[in-house]
């Protein structure tokens, strides 16, 4: 191509074409380069193209530029024009890079002045300009948009693995009578066993692994679920262990435009350990209600009221009083808790209110306590209740609640009573039978008689010791004679007793007779061991009283002559 045919051809091109020589420096332009350039053509020849781009661009485009100078091969590159001459913001070049074709005559043996023209021609490039500016924008949003969908991805698999549950989605027939998942999280596996390959590429694998009890109704309910966007379940699946797990799925239907159902998101949770834990609770639930009306059928067994009282206002609710207070008192339950107090204080006896509203308070200061009162019923009667009482208490040591057990022990009390009457009656009874057992005689001023009648036992001798002591002390007496014809055995504790007795009258100054002693009474205090030395005998009660009485001298002469007869 001539020169004048190139010129021509610059100046008539409606596309942007410029010839270069190696260095960059303009050559020609077309009117349409200049045009593009925001100066006129021929301003353009003797600068260079690198001014005129984006000085961050320059080097990107300087390395293309020499790559088609060395190898001759074309090349297009987008840059930036420079900033100045884009004072509406940036504006985006595409630059189609190339060598001119050597002429025909070079290769069938032209002149020399053809050749060295031609060599020249081959450092020179043309570039074709188009601006790409809204190409550009268009291809950073579309990459922006690839990136945001592959950031999104990544995101949405990095969820999937975090979430404790099935994520899935996939299309769906418009009447939701069928669908077909195209994507599930890896969860699966760490659920059910299987993997989402298995999910995804057998036909109708979900309904395969569902409970055989459970198969019928949950494909009845999953297309009303996904149209009501519903859960679905608890409903059970068979995992690849042979195990049984519960799951539950939730849904969630995107439409068209048209309002027609074209895909199905869903999250399905493994509840398992929820079911597990329900069962538990049900279980839990009813023992409780087993234990609680067990402990209502023992607390009626009770001879007694349990109550619970609790001393807060806000919990005033929370009183408790078993029925037997009706059967006990006649009274209520709500007359035996009260409202501002315990009420059962104002069924105590005036007298001995105040000592047991006191003991109460006894009770809710050390935490427990025991006291035993008495009760007027309401028809007038009186009770005996031992009350039995714990304080609650908070993490302060503040009392709560007070609860108690009343028990009556009015039988008990009268029982107590008749054993006390009981006691004192055989307590004088017995007191009768030893001075029956043991009379102290005084037949003359001198002489007292004792007669022992029974068994000698410890009682009988300790109260003849001390009845003859006091009568010798009293009376005065110089001569005592124990009559032992009423008894029965003498034993060695007897035997001893007996002496003991004897010298203790003697250290009065009184004399001791022995009457009426028998051979068996005789070898036991043998046997006994006992000092017998000094103790006087008479074979009966009467020759002693002969003896001592009948032939000394009447009352009031102590020369001990004989009485006159």
């Amino acid at each position: 191509m001539t020169a004048s045919s190139l010129s021509f051809l610059m100046d008539h091109s409606p596309v942007a074409l410029s010839l270069h020589w190696a260095n960059g420096q303009f050559v020609m332009a077309s009117a349409a380069c200049g045009t593009l350039l925001g100066v006129a053509a021929s301003a353009l020849c003797g600068q260079l193209l690198f001014d005129w781009v984006n000085p961050f661009d320059v080097a990107a485009l300087r390395s293309a530029w020499d790559l088609v100078c060395a190898t001759q091969n074309p090349t297009t590159i987008r840059f930036r024009l420079h900033p100045s001459l884009a004072p509406q913001g940036v504006r985006w070049l595409e630059a189609n890079i190339g060598a001119p074709a050597l002429p025909s005559s070079v290769a069938s043996g032209a002149s020399e002045s053809q050749a060295s023209q031609a060599c020249t021609d081959r450092h020179q490039l043309v570039i074709c300009l188009r601006e790409v500016t809204q190409q550009v924008a268009a291809d950073a949003q579309r990459t922006e948009r690839l990136l945001q969908a592959e950031l999104a991805e990544r995101h949405r698999d990095h969820l999937a693995q975090m979430l404790p549950g099935l994520m899935w989605f996939g299309p769906v027939s418009p009447d939701l009578s069928s669908y077909r998942v195209v994507y599930i999280n890896e969860y699966l596996f760490r659920v059910t066993g299987y993997t989402s390959s298995q999910w995804l590429e057998t036909p109708g694998f979900w309904r395969s692994i569902l409970h055989p009890e459970d198969r019928d109704w949950v494909l009845r309910e999953v297309a009303a679920a996904g149209l009501e966007e519903r859960s679905l379940g608890p409903y059970r699946v068979i995992c690849s262990d042979g195990s049984v797990r519960w799951l539950q799925s939730s849904m969630r239907i995107e439409r068209n435009d048209l309002g027609v159902p074209v895909r199905m998101y869903g999250l399905t949770l493994d509840m398992t350990r929820l079911k597990q834990q329900e069962a538990e609770r049900i279980a839990a639930l009813m023992r409780v209600e087993v234990l609680k009306q067990r402990m209502d059928a023992l607390v009626d067994t009770l001879p007694g009221v349990v109550w619970e009282s609790w001393l807060s206002e806000t919990q005033h609710s929370q009183n408790y009083c078993s029925d037997f207070v009706s059967v006990l008192t006649g009274h209520s339950k709500e007359q035996w808790l009260g409202h501002d107090q315990l009420g059962w204080l104002a069924w105590v006896p005036a007298p001995e209110r105040a000592t047991v509203a006191q003991e109460v308070e006894r009770v809710q200061q050390v935490g427990e306590g025991s006291l035993q009162h008495r009760l007027m019923t309401r028809d007038g009667r009186e009770l005996w209740v031992e009350h039995h009482m714990v304080a609650l208490r908070d993490a302060q040591g503040r009392a709560l609640c007070l609860r108690g057990i009343a028990l009556d022990i009015t039988n008990s009390k009268k029982a107590e009573e008749e054993r006390l009457q009981l006691e004192r009656a055989i307590t004088q009874q017995t007191q009768r039978l030893l001075e029956l057992s043991t009379p102290l005689i005084p037949v003359s001023d001198e002489v007292l008689v004792m007669p022992l009648i029974g068994a000698l036992d410890a009682a009988r001798t300790d109260y003849a010791q001390h009845t003859l002591l006091s009568g010798v002390h009293e009376l005065g007496a110089r001569f005592v004679l124990l009559d032992l014809t009423g008894v029965g055995q003498v034993d060695d504790v007897a035997a001893v007793a007996l002496v003991q007795l004897v010298k203790a009258v003697r250290m009065l100054g009184a004399q001791v007779l022995l009457t009426g002693m028998r051979a068996e009474i005789a070898r036991s205090l043998g046997r006994s061991g006992v000092d017998l030395s000094g103790i006087l005998t008479k074979a009966s009660l009467r020759d002693a009283i002969r003896e001592y009485v009948l032939r000394r001298p009447v009352t009031g002469s102590k020369s001990g002559s004989k009485p006159s007869h």
